[in-house]
C-alpha cells in the first residue's frame, strides 16, 4: 500500500521539478507533464478517498441517503464512469439488462462506488481484445448483478482473503496489480450496509465471476 501511495507523490514531485527547472520548455512538453501530474493527484486522491471510505463504513459513521432506484441505470450510469478503463485495454463488454426489473431501494452514490470497484477489476484483470459480461436479473427477493471477465480466475482458497483490505494476489513491485487492495473489502463493505452480498466465483483458466446481491423493497 505504501509503495501505491509513492508511486504517484514521486510523479507529481519529479514533473514539479522539471517544470520549474526548464523554464523554456515548449508548451506541448510542458502541457504533458501538466497532464501527468494532474493524473497522479487524481490517481492518488482515489486510493486515499478508499481508505476513508473504509474508515468511515467501519465506523458506522456513513448515513445511506437511500432511495428507490432502477438497477438497470444504475448499472449502466457505473459502465459510462469506467469505459475508459475498458477501452484503453480494448475490451467488449456484454451488458444484458432482463427486462421489467423493479426497482430497489439503495443509496445510488455509494452503490456506484462498489460497481465502480467490481467493473475495474473486471477491466484490470482482463486480457487486452477480451470480453466482459454484465448481467442484471432479479433473483427472488433480490436484484442480482453479475461481472464476469476472462481473466486468469482466483484460487478457490484466496477468494475470501481477496475481501480483506489491502490484500492483493501477486508478488509486490514484480507482477502486483496496481491499486491498494481495497476495492473488494470497500464493496462488501457497501453491499452489507444495504443487507446484501458480495462473492467471487470462478477459477484458474476460468476467469472470474464478482455476483452482488441486493434486496428488493
Amino acid at each position: 500500500m505504501s509503495h501505491e501511495l509513492m508511486t504517484p507523490l514521486a510523479g507529481i514531485r519529479s514533473s514539479a521539478e522539471i517544470l520549474r527547472t526548464y523554464g523554456d520548455m515548449a508548451p506541448a512538453e510542458r502541457t504533458d507533464f501538466l497532464g501527468g501530474i494532474e493524473h497522479e493527484a487524481h490517481r492518488l486522491t482515489e486510493r486515499l478517498q478508499d481508505i476513508l471510505d473504509l474508515s468511515a463504513l467501519d465506523a458506522g459513521r456513513v448515513k445511506l441517503a437511500r432511495t428507490a432506484a432502477p438497477p438497470r441505470e444504475i448499472v449502466q450510469q457505473a459502465l459510462d464512469r469506467t469505459r475508459k478503463e475498458f477501452s484503453e485495454r480494448n475490451l467488449r463488454v456484454n451488458f444484458w439488462p432482463q427486462t421489467g426489473l423493479p426497482k430497489f431501494l439503495c443509496d445510488p452514490r455509494w452503490i456506484g462506488r462498489a460497481l465502480d470497484h467490481v467493473l475495474g477489476n473486471a477491466a484490470k484483470f482482463s486480457p487486452v481484445n477480451g470480453e466482459v459480461d454484465v448481467t442484471v436479473e432479479r433473483d427472488g427477493a433480490s436484484i442480482r448483478i453479475s461481472v464476469r471477465d476472462r481473466g486468469p480466475g482466483i484460487p478457490p482458497g484466496e477468494r475470501e482473503s481477496l475481501f480483506r483490505r489491502f490484500k492483493q494476489i501477486g508478488k509486490v513491485l514484480t507482477d502486483k496489480p496496481p491499486g491498494i487492495g481495497a476495492g473488494l473489502p470497500l464493496a462488501r463493505r457497501i453491499l452489507e450496509a444495504h443487507g446484501g452480498t458480495i462473492e467471487i466465483e470462478g477459477g484458474p483458466g476460468r476467469g472470474s465471476a464478482v455476483t452482488m446481491r441486493l434486496p428488493v423493497g
